[in-house]
């Protein structure tokens, strides 16, 4: 609309009522603002109504509580036992090379300071 109101303000016939041409703007963008503020209150309404609502025929509570009853009973404590000790297994071993990993970090500081006493 800025550049329309330029265009028409460029113009010899319509620069002499451009007090004529901006109030004409002026209604034009109010007009528009106020059919997309329309237009978009009627699509948040289709939206909320039509996407974003779940439809009555289904039991949302029930599905939830299935899923969490067919995963809890799942697992033998035996089965549990056997997670548990792989998974100390793995803290072990983990530790481990945390261990390896500072022991070499430190060797090689003293091969890089015995190689710069060297040259």
């Amino acid at each position: 609309l800025d550049q329309m109101e330029e265009v028409l303000l460029e113009d010899r016939d319509t620069r002499e009522n451009a007090t004529l041409v901006e109030h004409g703007i002026a209604r034009t963008q109010d007009q528009l603002t106020k059919s997309l503020d329309r237009n978009i209150d009627k699509f948040e309404l289709y939206i909320v109504r039509n996407i974003l609502s779940v439809p009555t025929h289904l039991d949302t509570a029930g599905i939830v509580e299935q899923a969490c009853y067919e995963t809890s009973g799942s697992h033998t404590q035996q089965e549990e036992d056997q997670l548990d000790e792989e998974l100390g297994q793995l803290r072990r071993k983990i530790h481990q090379a945390e261990f390896v990993k500072k022991a070499m970090t430190e060797k090689m500081q003293e091969l890089d300071l015995e190689l710069q006493n060297f040259r």
